[in-house]
C-alpha cells in the first residue's frame, strides 16, 4: 500500500494536469474532453485511496495464504511432523582415557 504522502503528491499532480487542460485551447477530435474526464476520475480515485486505512486492507487479506499453504494439516494432529527428542547427530559416549604407564 502506498504511503499517504505519495498519494497526496499524486493527487496534486493529477489535479494540476486537469487544471492545465481546462485552461488550454481545445484539442482536435474531442481529445480534451476525454482527457479531462480521465483526469477527473483519477482525482476521485486518489481521494478514495487516501480515505482507506492500510491496516483495514491488510486485515481483510490476512490468513488466506497461510490457509491455502497449510490446508492439509489444519484441524488434525500430525505426530510425524513433531520434532523428536532424539533427533540430530548421535552423541559420542564419555570414556575415561587411560594412558599406559
Amino acid at each position: 500500500m502506498p504511503r499517504t504522502q505519495d498519494l497526496k503528491a499524486l493527487r496534486r499532480m493529477i489535479s494540476e494536469a486537469h487544471q492545465i487542460l481546462q485552461t488550454s485551447p481545445e484539442l482536435p477530435q474531442g481529445r480534451t474532453a476525454r482527457a479531462l474526464e480521465l483526469l477527473g476520475d483519477s482525482v476521485v480515485l486518489a481521494d478514495y485511496l487516501l480515505t482507506i486505512e492500510p491496516a483495514a486492507v491488510l486485515g481483510k487479506m490476512g490468513g488466506k495464504a497461510t490457509e491455502k499453504r497449510d490446508r492439509s494439516t489444519s484441524g488434525r494432529s500430525q505426530p510425524c511432523a513433531k520434532p523428536r527428542a532424539g533427533a540430530g547427530r548421535a552423541k559420542i559416549p564419555n570414556r575415561a582415557i587411560v594412558y599406559a604407564t
